[in-house]
């Protein structure tokens, strides 16, 4: 499991299998931690290099979050069909350091 530092940023890269970016209209990626929730959508905050999203968070994005952090991806093709793919979560760590921005 991938840890973060709450507070801190960071760049995560994320791969959805099958997936034919030109018949994609957008994509949303939800952080939601036992305190806290970021959205991330493409194109727009998402940079997509083939196979991969990436993903930036800023520090604070990642002050919003804390503990468990599950991510989920939600596709909406053109044609308005829609896939969410399985959860895969994230240990974000309290920092003796934190400051609130």
């Amino acid at each position: 499991m991938i840890s973060l530092i709450r507070g801190s940023t960071a760049e995560l890269s994320f791969e959805i299998e099958g997936l034919d970016i030109s018949q994609v209209n957008k994509v949303e990626f939800f952080f939601k931690g036992i305190e806290g929730e970021v959205d991330k959508q493409y194109p727009e905050e998402i940079t997509y290099v083939s196979p991969n999203f990436i993903i930036d968070l800023s520090s604070e994005d990642t002050f919003k979050l804390n503990g468990l952090v599950d991510i989920q991806a939600k596709v909406t093709y053109n044609n308005s069909e829609v896939l969410q793919t399985d959860i895969v979560s994230v240990d974000m760590k309290v920092s003796i350091c934190e400051v609130k921005t």
